[in-house]
């Protein structure tokens, strides 16, 4: 068993390995396999198998290379196009959880989102990316509460 051990190591020593393209490529196969189950066309379900199967050798083709530098580029690519795609889904995520906490505002001069603590008045602050003085003003949050009636019992 060692001797066996020891080709595996020296074989993946100095390869790639998986990362996020590798997980989402993955992911995409695996969606196309189980499209592919309930699809009634001979000539669709081989389509999406093929397509399955060629992401699948695509990603373990990724993960055994010894190109570790052109890899590592591609990635940088998809993470750099995923984050663009999805960061608008996840600032709304933030500012849906911390609604009552914290207020985003944007830069007016270099539009980086800016996150600030929900205090009532005015603030002063600085853009951590251009610098740029801005001024917030937070008003005081009404409550949704029903003001309670004391008099209940009186007609």
């Amino acid at each position: 068993m060692g001797k066996f051990k020891s080709r595996m190591y020296s074989f993946f020593g100095g390869r790639y390995g998986t990362d996020a393209l590798y997980y989402f490529l993955f992911a995409i196969a695996l969606l196309l396999l189980v499209i592919n189950v309930f699809v009634g066309s001979f000539v669709a379900s081989l389509i999406l198998y093929g397509v399955a199967a060629s992401l699948l050798v695509w990603g373990a083709f990724r993960s055994f290379s010894r190109n570790i530098s052109r890899r590592r580029r591609e990635n940088e690519v998809f993470t750099g196009f995923f984050r663009k795609v999805f960061s608008p889904f996840v600032l709304a995520k933030n500012k849906f959880r911390d609604r009552k906490t914290h207020k985003y505002i944007r830069c007016k001069k270099c539009r980086a989102v800016i996150r600030v603590k929900r205090i009532p008045g005015n603030h002063f602050l600085h853009c951590p990316k251009c610098l740029e003085k801005i001024e917030v003003t937070i008003k005081e949050r009404k409550s949704n509460k029903a003001p309670k009636n004391k008099n209940k019992n009186k007609k």
